[in-house]
């Protein structure tokens, strides 16, 4: 009976811990042909979030909306940190690629090296593309689509050159992550561990 209820506590711990959540997002069913255009990588757009309190999460994919995004662009999503007022950081935590290929619609791709947001924390997305192609457009659904998932939506700000102003326009993304398993759900997963070493022997 106790080795039937700890299986059941770990299949349902280990189901939580494994399913992946929308962060945040607001991909619209069509496509509007607005958006932030000539994005670079000084001219970019950047949108905020708050991760709720407890573990965290693994951030696996991230979904952008892009246009004139041509054969040899190559467009990111970089994750920063807040500043603490209402701009990111210039330090980049985490960044996910996407290689033009003349399509418009959704990109999707993982972050180039792992990472996980802290749990109360304050992220910022920022978009643009690398100098060695053209400038890209981040679209955006007319009306606009308010961001919404597991996180707190915060704003969108503009970058022209060196400096972040407001942003009325709400670009289309979606960033995808795991929950980080809590401390007491580890330890039921190291005894899954130690129970079926046991039935080995």
């Amino acid at each position: 009976m106790k080795t039937t209820a700890l299986a059941v506590a770990i299949t349902t711990v280990a189901g939580t811990a494994s399913s992946q959540d929308v962060l945040l997002g607001n991909l619209p069913d069509t496509f509007g042909t607005g958006g932030s255009v000539g994005l670079t990588e000084t001219r970019s757009k950047a949108v905020s979030f708050t991760i709720p309190a407890g573990p965290g999460f693994t951030f696996d994919a991230l979904t952008l909306a892009l246009a004139s995004f041509e054969v040899g662009d190559t467009a990111f999503g970089q994750i920063r940190a807040s500043d603490g007022t209402n701009n990111p950081t210039e330090t980049v935590l985490s960044t996910v690629f996407y290689d033009g290929d003349g399509s418009v619609g959704t990109q999707t791709n993982s972050p180039d090296t792992p990472f996980s947001f802290v749990g109360g924390e304050t992220y910022w997305l920022v978009v643009g593309s690398l100098p060695s192609g053209s400038s890209i457009t981040w679209s955006r659904a007319q009306p606009d689509i308010t961001p919404a998932g597991l996180a707190d939506f915060g704003e969108y700000r503009f970058r022209a050159s060196t400096t972040w102003g407001s942003s009325s326009q709400f670009n289309n993304f979606v960033i995808e992550g795991t929950l980080v398993p809590a401390p007491a759900s580890a330890g039921l997963l190291g005894l899954a561990g130690l129970a079926a070493a046991r039935r080995r022997r």
